[in-house]
């Protein structure tokens, strides 16, 4: 839409809305809380408002509702909550004075007899109103769901909302993909304030590291609204934070004391410590909510990963792709997370201020051994790997609210913050060389196995390697929004909403390499042996002693875990403890050691590998909006508005040359670049509540997505040995896309909530890496002359649009009418079908003759071609990367007095996991289907209650395939796990 366009038509709408604004007589306003009559409990998504009128509100996650811009006068407050009786209240309004006014609301009763709310069905209730109350396109898990039968952390909770899938590591959830769309794509936000990225490559975050037990409650919105950040393609997830019940004084407090199994290591260590407590001071104005959590995990898995090659290939043809390797990893991982949240909110006469803090630290161990089946290069190695990893993440934030009539002002000042730390990875690698029998063409990698020697007293040490990452994230925000509540007439009802923000984001990347390789080096063996005077006098049977032969390093007292479900055993492990032993002699001198050569440390600094993905810089984000929200009576719904951001990117990173030594490592220098984008984003929200029963929406929206921080990064690292370029686009673009979404929400007491959705996208300027290339034109990458008919490698905007189709199905319900005890059943159950397109650039690299010259052959002229090489610019067709083609969730709870049950099935379809030139190289993960189940009973003392979680009982297992061969590119085992808790709430 064209800028200008933009301007004066909401230049007019807002001089409209105005001058209509002048006529309104002075008025007064009506706040208060809605509860639950049996236990006060707030009522979220209330719908309140004045009976004749278009005036009216719905209540917050607190139960809040506030209506301003009242004329003077008497009327009767209708309050309407799902599942609940509607009520009706008197309520008189005095110029420039504010109402107080609490409702209490009764459960719907069956045939006279009042129903008692259930654990699951209120959570169900609260999740259906907010969702239903909402002027955005969103799903919800209410806090009463989230609290009540809590699964492990935030994500596994998300996960279970339709359009959602979760990536996992060590199977538990840490990522979600929205609608098809990569963890990089979404936005996670704590109270509104975005987090900070905890990868140094992308901007995704780790949300494993969210404890439910601090949450009030989580929406992913799907289709957003101009006052919300446009920095995503798929959703926002929003994690409300707990606080202090307004509406409640005096001490609560909550305890959780958990005990755990992981069945793939035989551990009983699992552990999880909570306490809450929250209180109200000076006649309810002043709230304090606060929680510390400590847990134990154990994270371990069991790996495979195959690698294979077309033989032959030909583009015109299906190729057969056979294995060229397989490894094997036995991963030992335990994580430890600590975490914290303060919650302090102050409520003044019309308006308040919240001051919320959230921490959360994870520290993670893992050890790994690896044995690797080459055919290929024909050798069969033995590796070990020893890390740890240290994960922060902050948010701060305070903000100002404040309701003068028909104004509302809020304003927010906000940190968030993270530190991602790997202070030290080994890897040590032994290699057997000539290791198979035969080196044939495999169809099935685990036939590689079978071919292998096994030849111990041949296995020598090969190489050991350190390495350390670090990087961190910090985003400072500022942001202003004013509300003005306008009255057109008894039956139209308008607010206007406009606002800015400011966002200043320093981010930090720092890697480092070390290195040693033991062949054919013999002072470095000569240097081992006499650091370890014992290895001379060993047995190692017929090794070679000049060497340092593997049977020197294995650990004799290791146990090995059935591995692969008993599928294959592990051979012999190497020592983890001479594993730091040998690099502390490697990355020091000794004096009574023979170190290097001049007496420099063995440990080899690689420079290039160390320097050239390094980076800092800032990223300067601000933006504006003006929206208006439009109702006409109780039916209709109109949201129009713009919004306009701003991006200023300024990194610095290394320009190198790696095509010769320098004293210094590499020959490099740095380089600072600065890039500007800004976008107008028109969107317009309606809804449409046919009857009670009935409600349709519809929205259109434009949002963006900025590229990978180390892809705008302006670093190169070149060679003049073979003219390649590793090139670094800082000048991408970010994505934009251009967002359709329809659905149609049916409720009614006995059937429930169901709701219909469609959803459409389409994706401009999506990054991709087109593979090597010829540099047929320098200028287009700012490059000098001198690299033309150079190779490069590097991420371009993808010039073909992507699409994005999908279906949404959502039935929530409970079976309250049912005769006793069936009438403790809860279902909840959504269906998504996805289907997206996207034309992946493919560079063909042919040779083709440039040219002629002249040449003379005993005297005579021969006349030769001259052949270079061209770019032919293809493409191919296929799904976005993460997208699942179906996702079913069901979910079955039962209620009786006490006791809480509930089984949990998540389906996720085939996913789009890997692109690649040959189509066979493709890769999607196998479909999968995961169970879990959650127990809750009650005990006889007051608020003590017992709880038993069993997650993944029927041992899923993550799988990639590969398109050309049905044999299993990676797995990944990690079994079930059981935890056991107490829990106490006063």
């Amino acid at each position: 839409m064209n800028k200008r366009i933009v301007q004066i038509l909401f230049s007019s709408f807002i001089i409209f809305l105005f001058n209509t604004a002048a006529f309104s007589a002075s008025s007064g306003s009506i706040e208060g809380y809605v509860l639950d009559s049996q236990n006060e409990n707030p009522l979220p998504g209330a719908n309140v408002y004045i009976k004749g009128l278009s005036i009216g509100a719905s209540t917050d996650i607190d139960g809040k509702y506030y209506i301003s811009n009242v004329a003077p006068g008497s009327y009767t407050l209708i309050v309407e909550y799902v599942g609940y009786t509607k009520k009706e209240v008197k309520v008189t309004v005095k110029q420039g004075q504010t109402v107080k006014q609490v409702v209490l609301l009764d459960f719907k009763t069956l045939e006279g007899e009042a129903i008692n709310v259930t654990v699951q069905a209120e959570g169900q209730m609260a999740a259906i109103n907010q969702q239903l109350a909402s002027n955005k396109v969103v799903n919800v898990v209410s806090a009463a769901r989230i609290q009540e039968l809590p699964d492990n952390n935030a994500a596994e909770s998300v996960g279970r909302l339709p359009g959602v899938s979760i990536k996992r590591s060590g199977g538990e959830g840490n990522k979600v993909v929205i609608r098809g769309l990569s963890p990089k794509f979404n936005s996670i936000t704590v109270n509104g304030v975005k987090m900070a990225s905890t990868s140094g490559s992308d901007r995704s975050t780790d949300i494993s590291m969210i404890s439910p037990y601090m949450l009030q409650g989580i929406e992913v919105v799907k289709a957003i609204t101009p006052d919300m950040d446009a920095d995503i393609l798929g959703g926002t997830v929003n994690f409300k934070l707990k606080g202090a019940p307004v509406n409640h004084k005096g001490l609560k407090l909550n305890a959780i004391a958990q005990g755990g199994y992981s069945k793939l290591t035989d551990y009983y260590g699992n552990y999880k410590f909570v306490i809450s407590g929250s209180d109200r001071f000076f006649s309810n104005k002043f709230g304090i909510f606060a929680q510390l959590d400590v847990e134990n995990r154990d994270r371990s898995s069991d790996n495979l990963q195959a690698n294979y090659y077309p033989v032959n290939p030909s583009l015109d043809v299906w190729n057969k792709v056979q294995a060229s390797s397989i490894q094997f990893q036995q991963v030992d991982r335990k994580r430890k997370r600590y975490g914290g949240a303060l919650v302090l909110d102050y409520q003044f006469q019309n308006g308040s201020i919240l001051f919320s803090n959230f921490a959360n630290k994870s520290a993670v161990d893992a050890s790994q051994n690896k044995e690797t089946f080459d055919a290929q290069a024909n050798t069969h190695s033995y590796g070990i790997n020893d890390n740890s990893n240290d994960l922060l993440l902050m948010t701060n934030a305070l903000n100002f609210e404040y309701n003068i009539n028909r104004y509302h002002i809020d304003a927010s000042v906000s940190n968030s913050f993270s530190e991602n730390n790997a202070p030290l990875t080994l890897n040590l690698n032994f290699n057997e060389l000539s290791a198979f029998n035969n080196q044939e063409a495999y169809n099935d990698p685990f036939a590689i196995i079978d071919s292998a020697k096994n030849d111990i007293d041949n296995t020598y040490i090969n190489t050991l390697t350190a390495n350390r990452k670090y990087n961190k994230d910090n985003q400072t925000t500022a942001a202003v929004n004013m509300e003005i509540n306008l009255n057109l007439s008894n039956k139209i009802s308008s607010k206007i909403k406009f606002g800015g923000k400011y966002r200043h984001q320093y981010k930090y990347n720092d890697e480092k390499v070390q290195s040693r390789s033991f062949q054919p080096y013999r002072y470095t063996m000569d240097s081992v042996r006499a650091y370890f005077p014992w290895m001379n006098t060993m047995d190692v049977g017929s090794a070679v002693r000049e060497k340092l032969p593997y049977r020197l390093f294995i650990d004799p007292n290791h146990k090995s875990r059935e591995f692969l479900d008993g599928e294959f055993e592990f051979g012999p492990v190497a020592d983890f403890n001479l594993l730091h032993d040998l690099y502390n002699m490697l990355n020091t001198t000794p004096d009574n050691v023979r170190i290097g050569l001049n007496g420099a440390p063995l440990l080899w600094y690689n420079w290039p590998s160390s320097i050239k993905d390094d980076y800092h810089g800032t990223e300067d984000y601000s933006a504006g909006y003006l929206m208006a929200e439009i109702n006409f009576g109780n039916k209709w719904m109109i949201l129009p508005g713009v919004r306009y951001e701003n991006y200023k990117t300024t990194y610095t990173a290394a320009r190198g040359d790696d095509s010769y030594r320098i004293e210094e490592g590499y020959n490099y220098h740095d380089t600072t670049m600065t890039q500007v984008h800004g976008f107008w984003l028109p969107m317009i929200h309606v809804k449409y509540d046919a009857t009670k029963w009935l409600t349709f929406r519809l929205a259109y929206t434009q949002t963006l997505s900025r590229p990978n921080f180390k892809r705008i990064i302006p670093a190169w690292n070149l060679s003049y040995n073979n003219n390649s370029l590793s090139y670094k686009n800082y000048r991408l673009l970010p994505a934009q896309a251009y967002n359709y979404d329809f659905s149609m929400s049916v409720y009614e007491n006995h059937v429930g909530l169901f709701t219909a959705g469609l959803f459409y996208k389409e994706i401009d300027d999506l990054v991709y890496n087109p593979g090597q290339m010829v540099l047929s034109d320098p200028a287009e990458f700012n490059l000098p002359d001198f690299m033309k008919d150079w190779t490069i490698s590097t991420t371009i905007n993808n010039k073909y649009k992507a699409q994005i189709w999908g279906l949404e199905l959502d039935w929530q319900t409970q079976f309250w009418y049912l005769p006793k005890p069936l009438n403790g059943l809860v279902l909840n159950v959504n269906y998504t079908h996805i289907k997206s397109e996207t034309k992946y650039p493919r560079v063909e690299m042919n040779q083709v003759i440039v040219g002629y010259d002249t040449t003379y052959v005993f005297g005579q002229e021969r006349i030769r071609p001259i052949w270079g090489t061209v770019n032919n610019d293809t493409f191919y067709t296929a799904r976005l990367l993460n997208q699942p083609d179906d996702i079913i969730n069901i979910s079955l709870g039962y209620d009786y007095k006490g006791f809480s049950a509930r089984v949990s099935m998540l389906y996720t379809d085939n996913i789009f996991a890997g692109t690649d030139f040959w189509p066979e190289m493709r890769t999607f993960t196998d479909s999968q289907v995961r169970w879990d189940l959650a127990i809750k009973q009650k005990l006889p003392v007051k608020g003590l209650e017992v709880y038993y979680n069993l997650n993944n009982f029927t041992n899923a297992v993550d799988r990639t395939l590969i398109a050309g061969n049905p044999n299993p590119q990676k797995e990944e085992h990690y079994g079930m796990t059981m935890d056991i808790g107490i829990r106490y709430k006063f």
